[in-house]
C-alpha cells in the first residue's frame, strides 16, 4: 500500500494520512493526503516553555536528530476499536542524512486510542512490555539504523486523537482523526407494560405521598392511575441502536423513556460512586451521550448532524468526536466553550469546516477564574448546584507584566488531570499547580460550567466557520444569540489569517457582545474586571492583530488589540476597557551575539491611565558554556493600570456535603471558602493626577552557566540608573531530571519594581519556588501504569490513586515535588508558603501505590491571620490473587487558623474487596467499608461521624438457581452548631435483602423477593422498621416475549409515629425485547416463513 501525504505546519501532524518532516522551526510540504480532513492553515504555536534538551547514556544519539518523518499508513481509519494504522517514523541528522545510530523516540497520544509496538499483541497492559524506558512519561521507541514502525489501535467510538512524537529537539505533533465505522445494523431494545391494583392501609388521619411501594421500580413516565389511585398502569420503551443506513451513512441512536434526565452531562464513570473497587479490568465506554431520553447521531464521512450532548469550544470537541473547530490562534475574543443538550451539525471538508447548533432548556453558563496557590486543591466554585460533567478546567498562564494578557491556555482532561474530592465534589488536580510557572508569570485556573436555574425553557443557538481561500487565506467567524431571560447575551466574531510567506503571518480579529448587565456585572466584577456602565444590556466590541515572523535569525511580532468596557465574553480572557500595542524582536547577529529589544503601552480606556516600556538589549554567547547579557529599559506609568497586581491565592477549603453553603463544588453541596478565592486580575486602577506618575531607567545584567550537562546556572541583577532605589535580583538553577523533563529553582526579590514594566514606589516583595517543568502532553494517556490484571482498567485505578506524577525516579516510581514562597510587602503584607511531595509506585502488577502531602501557609500581616492547609491523600490497590481485589484510600484535609477560629478538618477513609473468580461466575462479592468525619467545616462547634458499611453478592450454584443478597449497614452521630441551638444527635439504620429465581423449566420460572430496614434515631423509644416481600411467576409467551405475574407486601411502622401503613397488591407484566432481526423481515435467512 502506497503512503499517502499532505502538507504540515511547524510541529503539527494534520493527518489521518501523512507525512511530516520537522526541520528546526520549519516544515516541508507535500501534496494533500486525506480528501476529507480540514487541514487548518494556521496551527497552534509551539510553547516556548519546554525544558532543554540535555542527553546522555541511551538519550546521547537524540543530540545529533535534526528531522522527523513520520508516515502513516490507512487514510480513513474507521473507529472500530481493532483496526490498526500504521506509522513509520524515520530519524534524519541535521543534514537531513538518514541517522544510523539507536534513537529513543517519544510517543504520546490523548484518547481511547491504543498503542501496538512491532512484534507483539495488545492487551489490557499496553504498550509497557515493549517500552523502551519505562521510567520516562509516555512510549519510548528504539529506532536503530534510521526507521522504525508502531500502530494506532483505532479508538471505538470517532474521535481526534492527538499524537505527538519527540526525539532530541525535533517534534511532530497533531491529529490523527478516525472515522465512523459503517458496521452492520446492531440493536437491542424493551418494550414493557405493566398493569397492577395496591391498596394501602394507614393508621393516620394523614396518607403520605409514596411512589415505590414495592421493590420494581415504578415505571413512572408513561403511567396512568384508574380506581381512585387504587389501580395504575404504565409503560416504558429503551432501544439502542447503531449501523449502516443507505450504504453510507453511520446511524446510533438511543432512547429510554424512563430515563433519569438532568443528572449529569457527558455521561462518563463516577469515581466515588457505588464500590471503590470492582474486581474487573474491561475498559468501560458510552455511547449515545445525552442528559435527555433521546440521542440520535448520524455520520457521513467527516460530517455528522446529531441530537444529545455535545461540546462546542476549541479542545473538548475533537476528543468528544465532536469534529475539528478553529482553535484559538484564530478565534481567541468569540471563542465560545459550552457543554450543553441540542441539536448540533457539523460540516467538514479539506478546506473549511463549519458548525451549527441550537439547545432549548434551563442552563446558565458560568465563567470563574482562580489563582492557582501551589497546591492540587480543592478547587471551590461559586455554585452549589453545578451540572457534573459540564466543567472544562484550563490552566491559564498569563503575562507577569500584563495580566489580561494570556500567554497560554492548557486543557486539562477530566479523571486524567483532575478528578473531584469526596466531601463536596470540589475540583482535585492530580499534581499540584504552582502560583507562577518557571519564568515568573502567574497561573490560574479557569472553571467554565453549567447551572440549572430552573424556570420556563428558553433558546440558545450558535454557528461558527473556518474557510481556507487557497494556500495563504482563512477566513472564519462565530455567532451566538442565549435567549436566557435573567442574561440575555449575544455574540459575533470574525477573523482572518495570512500566510504572507513561510515565515511570516498575519491574524486579526474581531468580535461583539451584546449582554445583559444583571447578570454579568457579578462575573465581571469578581474578575477585577471594568465595572460596567449603568443600564439593562452593554454592548462591546473587541479587536486583535498580530504580525509574527519566525526564521533562523530572526524572530519578531508586533501586535495590537483593544478591549471595549462592554465586552462581556467571559471566555476570551481578556479585560474589559483596556488597550495594548507592541512588538518584540530577537535578531541572531552572529553565531554568538543575540540582540534583543521590546516595546509596548498598555492603556486603561476606563481611567486614561497607561504604561509605556522599552527595553533594548544583548546576549554574548562568551564560551559554550557561558552566556552574558545587558541592557537598559525605560518605564513610564501615568495613573495605575487596573490588573497589574495580583493578591495572592486563597488556601484550600473544605466543602462539606451535610451543609451545603454559598460555595461548593459538583455534588450539589459545599460550603464557604474561609479566604475568598482571589483572581488574577482582582486589582483596582486610578487615574493619571490621582496618583503620582512614576518614571524609570534601569539598566540590568544577566548570565546563565551551563555548569554540567545537567545543571544550568542563571542569575540577573536590575537596578535604577537615576539613583531611585528600585531593584530587582533574580537568581535561578534548573537540573535536567530526564530529556523532557527538569527540577527548577527560583528566587527573586524586588523593590519598587512591580514586574518588569510596573513601577511602585511602596512595593517590595519576594518569591522563592521550587518544582518540575516538564514538556510531555497534558491528559496524554498513562492508564497503562495503572492497570491490575483481571481486577481494574487502568482508568479506574488511576482515578482511584488520584495522583499523577511528572518525575519518573526509576520505572515504576515517580515523585511530585513542589516549594514555593511569596511575599509582597506594599501595605496589606501578604505572606505564602506552599510544599508538596507526592509519590506514586505502578512497577508491580499485583499491586499500586500513591501519596501525597501538601501544606500551605497564608498569612496577612495587616490583620495578622495565619492560616495552614494541610492535604493528604493515600491509596493502596493489591491484588490478593487471581479472585480477590482489595482497595484502600484516605482523604484528609485540615486548616490551621492559629487561634482566628476553630480549626476544621475533615477525613474519609475508605476499603473496598471485591471477589471475582476467573475461571467461573458461581460467586461474585463486593464490598465496603466507609468512616467519614469533619469538623468545624460549616459552623463552630460542628462534628459528624459517619459510618458506613455494604457488601453484595450473587450466586448462580447451578443453570437453575439464581440468588443475590445484600447488606448494609449506617451509623451517624452529628454535632449542630451552637448557632443551629446546639445539641447532638444519632441514627442507626441497617438493611438486609435478598432476592431468589429457580428456572422451573426452560418457559416457567419462579421468583422470591424480601427485604427489611431498620432504623433508630435519638429520642426514638422504638426503632421505624419498613419491610417487604414479594413473589413472582414469570412464562414464556414466545421467544423474547415475557409475561409475569406477581404479588407484592410492603409494611411500614414505627411506635413513636402514628403513620404506619401497610400495601399490598398484585400486578401482571409484559416484557418483549428484540434486536436488529426485528427490521430484517425481507431477509429469507432471518425470516423463515419466506421462501428460500
Amino acid at each position: 500500500m502506497r503512503p499517502t501525504t499532505m502538507p504540515v505546519q511547524t510541529r503539527a501532524l494534520h493527518a489521518v494520512a501523512a507525512a511530516v518532516v520537522l526541520l528546526g522551526a520549519s516544515a516541508a510540504h507535500a501534496e494533500p493526503g486525506d480528501a476529507s480532513r480540514y487541514q487548518p492553515l494556521f496551527a497552534p504555536v509551539p510553547g516556548t516553555t519546554a525544558p532543554a534538551i540535555v542527553l546522555d547514556g541511551q538519550y546521547a544519539a537524540n543530540a545529533r536528530v535534526g528531522q522527523l518523518k513520520v508516515e502513516v499508513r490507512g487514510a480513513g481509519a474507521t473507529a472500530d476499536g481493532v483496526t490498526p494504522v500504521s506509522i513509520t517514523v524515520t530519524v534524519h541528522d541535521r543534514d537531513g542524512a538518514l541517522l544510523k545510530d539507536a534513537v529513543l523516540v517519544t510517543i504520546e497520544h490523548s484518547g481511547t486510542a491504543r498503542l501496538q509496538m512491532q512484534g507483539t499483541a495488545t492487551d489490557e497492559f499496553g504498550p509497557s512490555r515493549k517500552d523502551a524506558d519505562r521510567r520516562v512519561p509516555g512510549t519510548q521507541l528504539k529506532v536503530v539504523g534510521g526507521s522504525a514502525t508502531f500502530s494506532l489501535i483505532a479508538p471505538s467510538q470517532p474521535e481526534d486523537v492527538r499524537l505527538r512524537l519527540t526525539a532530541g529537539e525535533a517534534e511532530v505533533s497533531g491529529l490523527i482523526g478516525f472515522s465512523p465505522d459503517l458496521r452492520e445494523m446492531i440493536a437491542a431494545g424493551l418494550v414493557e407494560g405493566v398493569i397492577g391494583s395496591t391498596r394501602r392501609r394507614y393508621d393516620s388521619a394523614i396518607t403520605p405521598a409514596r411512589i415505590d411501594d414495592g421493590f420494581e421500580a415504578e415505571l413512572r413516565q408513561w403511567s396512568r392511575g384508574f380506581d381512585n389511585g387504587r389501580g395504575q398502569v404504565a409503560a416504558r420503551a429503551a432501544l439502542f441502536l447503531k449501523g449502516k443506513i443507505r450504504g453510507d451513512m453511520l446511524l446510533t441512536m438511543a432512547y429510554d423513556s424512563d430515563k433519569e434526565t438532568r443528572a449529569r452531562l457527558l455521561n462518563d464513570i463516577k469515581p466515588e460512586e457505588f464500590y471503590p473497587v470492582y474486581g474487573d479490568s474491561s475498559v468501560k465506554g458510552f455511547e449515545a451521550k445525552s442528559s435527555s431520553k433521546l440521542f440520535v447521531r448520524v455520520d457521513k464521512d467527516r460530517h455528522f448532524l446529531l441530537y444529545g450532548d455535545f461540546s462546542t469550544g476549541d479542545a473538548y470537541t475533537a476528543s468528544a468526536g465532536g469534529g475539528v473547530v478553529a482553535g484559538t490562534r484564530m478565534r481567541q475574543l468569540g471563542a465560545y466553550n459550552r457543554v450543553m443538550t441540542g441539536v448540533r451539525g457539523h460540516w467538514e471538508t479539506p478546506t473549511g469546516v463549519a458548525n451549527a447548533y441550537a439547545s432549548r432548556d434551563t442552563l446558565r453558563h458560568v465563567v470563574e477564574e482562580v489563582q492557582a496557590n501551589g497546591t492540587s486543591g480543592p478547587f471551590a466554585v461559586s455554585g452549589t448546584q453545578a451540572l457534573e460533567n459540564s466543567e472544562q478546567v484550563q490552566l491559564v498562564v498569563r503575562d507577569r507584566n500584563h495580566r489580561d494578557t494570556v500567554l497560554s491556555v492548557t486543557t486539562l482532561v477530566r479523571l486524567n488531570d483532575y478528578s473531584f474530592e469526596p466531601f463536596s465534589g470540589r475540583i482535585l488536580l492530580t499534581r499540584p499547580v504552582p502560583s507562577q510557572d518557571a519564568d515568573g508569570n502567574p497561573v490560574s485556573l479557569r472553571i467554565s460550567y453549567e447551572i440549572d436555574q430552573g424556570g420556563a425553557a428558553f433558546w440558545l443557538a450558535g454557528a461558527d466557520a473556518q474557510l481556507n481561500l487557497g494556500e495563504r487565506l482563512t477566513v472564519g467567524g462565530s455567532a451566538v444569540e442565549d435567549r436566557n431571560p435573567n442574561a440575555r447575551f449575544r455574540l459575533a466574531s470574525v477573523n482572518t489569517g495570512v500566510k504572507l510567506n513561510e515565515q511570516t503571518s498575519l491574524v486579526a480579529e474581531l468580535a461583539f457582545t451584546d449582554a445583559d448587565l444583571a447578570a454579568l456585572r457579578p462575573t465581571l466584577t469578581a474578575a477585577g474586571q471594568t465595572p460596567l456602565p449603568g443600564g439593562d444590556t452593554a454592548i462591546g466590541r473587541a479587536g486583535r492583530i498580530e504580525l509574527a515572523h519566525r526564521s533562523e535569525t530572526l524572530t519578531a511580532k508586533v501586535y495590537a488589540s483593544r478591549t471595549g468596557a462592554g465586552f462581556a465574553n467571559t471566555a476570551a480572557g481578556v479585560q474589559p476597557g483596556s488597550q495594548q500595542v507592541g512588538a518584540s524582536a530577537a535578531l541572531k547577529a552572529t553565531d554568538t551575539v543575540t540582540l534583543k529589544a521590546d516595546a509596548q503601552r498598555t492603556d486603561d480606556t476606563g481611567n486614561d491611565a497607561r504604561r509605556t516600556g522599552l527595553t533594548v538589549g544583548a546576549e554574548v554567547a562568551v564560551t559554550p558554556a557561558l552566556t552574558l547579557g545587558g541592557g537598559l529599559r525605560r518605564i513610564d506609568e501615568r495613573g495605575r493600570i487596573r490588573g497589574a497586581l495580583a493578591t495572592l491565592g486563597a488556601n484550600p477549603s473544605a466543602g462539606s456535603y451535610f451543609t451545603p453553603g454559598s460555595e461548593g463544588g459538583f455534588s450539589g453541596a459545599g460550603s464557604s471558602t474561609l479566604f475568598n478565592v482571589n483572581n488574577a486580575l482582582a486589582t483596582t486602577g486610578a487615574a493619571p493626577g490621582t496618583v503620582p506618575d512614576l518614571e524609570a531607567t534601569t539598566a540590568f545584567v544577566s548570565a546563565a552557566f551551563k555548569a554540567t550537562d545537567r545543571l544550568t546556572l542563571r542569575a540577573l541583577a536590575e537596578a535604577d540608573v537615576t539613583g531611585d532605589d528600585r531593584h530587582r535580583v533574580e537568581v535561578g538553577a534548573s537540573y535536567q531530571l530526564a530529556e523532557r523533563t527538569r527540577l527548577y529553582l527560583r528566587g527573586e526579590s524586588q523593590t519598587g519594581l512591580s514586574s518588569q514594566y510596573a513601577l511602585d514606589s511602596a512595593a517590595h516583595s519576594n518569591a522563592i519556588a521550587l518544582g518540575i517543568d516538564g514538556s510531555y502532553m497534558e491528559g496524554g494517556n498513562v492508564f497503562s501504569e495503572y492497570r491490575l490484571r483481571d481486577a481494574s482498567d487502568g482508568r479506574a485505578s488511576q482515578v482511584a490513586t488520584g495522583v499523577r506524577n511528572v518525575w519518573h525516579v526509576r520505572e515504576g516510581l515517580a515523585l511530585t515535588t513542589g516549594l514555593e514562597r511569596l511575599k509582597i510587602l506594599d501595605g496589606t503584607g501578604q505572606n505564602a508558603t506552599a510544599a508538596a511531595l507526592g509519590a506514586d509506585y505502578t512497577a508491580s502488577e499485583w499491586w499500586k501505590a500513591s501519596g501525597r502531602l501538601e501544606w500551605r501557609r497564608l498569612d496577612a500581616v495587616s490583620t495578622s491571620v495565619t492560616q495552614d492547609s494541610w492535604l493528604s491523600t493515600v491509596t493502596v490497590v493489591r491484588k490478593l490473587d487471581r479472585d480477590w481485589t482489595a482497595l484502600a484510600r484516605n482523604y484528609y484535609l485540615s486548616t490551621d487558623n492559629h487561634g482566628a477560629r476553630p480549626d476544621g478538618w475533615q477525613d474519609r477513609f475508605q476499603i473496598g474487596f471485591a471477589y471475582r473468580p476467573v475461571d467461573h461466575n458461581r460467586l461474585d462479592v463486593l464490598g465496603k467499608y466507609e468512616y467519614k468525619t469533619e469538623d468545624n467545616i460549616n459552623a463552630t462547634d460542628e462534628s459528624r461521624r459517619v459510618h458506613v458499611g455494604a457488601l453484595q453478592a450473587n450466586f448462580h450454584p447451578s443453570r437453575v438457581w439464581w440468588t443475590s443478597a445484600r447488606v448494609a449497614a449506617k451509623d451517624v452521630r452529628e454535632r449542630f452548631p451552637n448557632t443551629q441551638g446546639g445539641g447532638d444527635d444519632r441514627y442507626q439504620a441497617w438493611l438486609l435483602g435478598g432476592r431468589l429465581v429457580y428456572d422451573l423449566t426452560e418457559d416457567w420460572d419462579l421468583g422470591l423477593q424480601a427485604s427489611v430496614m431498620h432504623g433508630k434515631a435519638d429520642g426514638q423509644t422504638g426503632a421505624s422498621l419498613q419491610k417487604s416481600i414479594g413473589v413472582e411467576a414469570g412464562y414464556l409467551v414466545k421467544t423474547n416475549l415475557w409475561l409475569s405475574a406477581g404479588f407484592n407486601w410492603a409494611g411500614f411502622s414505627d411506635r413513636d409515629l402514628s403513620s404506619d401503613y401497610t400495601a399490598r397488591g398484585v400486578y401482571l407484566r409484559l416484557r418483549y425485547k428484540f434486536d436488529a432481526d426485528l427490521w430484517a423481515g425481507s431477509n429469507p435467512d432471518i425470516n423463515r416463513s419466506l421462501p428460500r
